[in-house]
Parts: C-alpha cells; sequence; structure tokens
C-alpha cells in the first residue's frame, strides 16, 4: 500500500509516480494518498514483454527504460520489481543477478539522465542479513549484511548500489 507519508511533500495534483513492479504485485493506495491527487502509472516489468503494450517494458533493454523514464517524466519511483525466488536462485541465480542488479543499474542511470530530482525507493529484503541470531533481534539496518544465498546477495548489491547513487550523485534515494 502507498501510504500518504511515503509520498514526497509538494505540489499534489501533479505528481506523477511511477510504480516498477513484476506481474502479479497489486497497487493499492490509501484514502489519504489518493486524497493528494497523485498520478500513479503502475508498470509490469519482465523481460519477455509484449510488443505494443504500454503497461509493461523490460528493466534489461536500457534503451527501454531509458524511454520509458523519458516519457512518464516520474516525480517518484517505487521501485519492486526484481526475482524473488530464493530456492530457484539456488539453481540458477544469474536471473536474480540480472534483474535484481543489472535492472536496477539500468532505471537509476535512466533516472540520473532523465529525472535527477525524483525520489526513487529500493525494496530491501531481510535476506540481505543472513541468518540471525535470536539474541541478535529485533534487526535494524545497522546490522551486519552477510547474505546466505544468490537472491540475498543481489538484494544486498541492489542495497548498496542505491547507497552508493546516493553518495555519488545525491540521488534521492
Amino acid at each position: 500500500t502507498i501510504k500518504a507519508s511515503l509520498v514526497k511533500p509538494g505540489i499534489w495534483k501533479s505528481v506523477t509516480v511511477l510504480v516498477a513492479m513484476f506481474p502479479g504485485i497489486t497497487v493499492r493506495t490509501s484514502p489519504e494518498t489518493l486524497a493528494l491527487g497523485p498520478r500513479l502509472r503502475p508498470l509490469n516489468c519482465c523481460s519477455a514483454s509484449p510488443q505494443g503494450s504500454d503497461s509493461t517494458f523490460d528493466l534489461l533493454d536500457e534503451t527501454a527504460v531509458t524511454r520509458l523514464l523519458n516519457e512518464v517524466q516520474p516525480h517518484q519511483i517505487y521501485h519492486v520489481a526484481g526475482i524473488a525466488e530464493v530456492g530457484r536462485s539456488w539453481d540458477n541465480p544469474k536471473p536474480a543477478y540480472c534483474v535484481n542488479v543489472l535492472g536496477q543499474l539500468h532505471l537509476l542511470q535512466a533516472v540520473l539522465s532523465i529525472c535527477p530530482d525524483s525520489r526513487v525507493l529500493v525494496i530491501g529484503s531481510a535476506g540481505e542479513y543472513g541468518l540471525v541470531r535470536e539474541e541478535d533481534c529485533p534487526i535494524s539496518e545497522g546490522h551486519p549484511l552477510r547474505p546466505a544465498d544468490p537472491y540475498s546477495v543481489s538484494k544486498t548489491a541492489q542495497d548498496l548500489m542505491a547507497h552508493q547513487y546516493y553518495l555519488a550523485h545525491g540521488t534521492d534515494i
């Protein structure tokens, strides 16, 4: 659910929010957020986008990602697209690394060139912290990163990349 507290303050009637997600994810908004009036643009990200569809795009296609951001000109981007199958990542880690890491790289590079003032929300995973002892709970963002599977390594890479874009470019992430 997208809540009003997550939406960057400003002139709401002209705010465009891009929600990059995979099929099967539902975008819901709270009544408070809808009252603010941002335009939501949910888009399915997949590596096999139907030709001619305006509701899907391929995160692995750098040109398509750049073209999409140029078209939408989002003020905010909720990046929830990714490969999230821990079990399958053991058998074939390549999709998790390609989509989660390279796909996010394409998205952040497009943000820098098209809409550098956009706020970007990158979703992490508790898997980034690996196996956590009971005495270390609850975990915080300061807990050491110890990913224990290929999926969690890809999410850790996303998190570190987001931090690097903040430090190097001032990206609001």
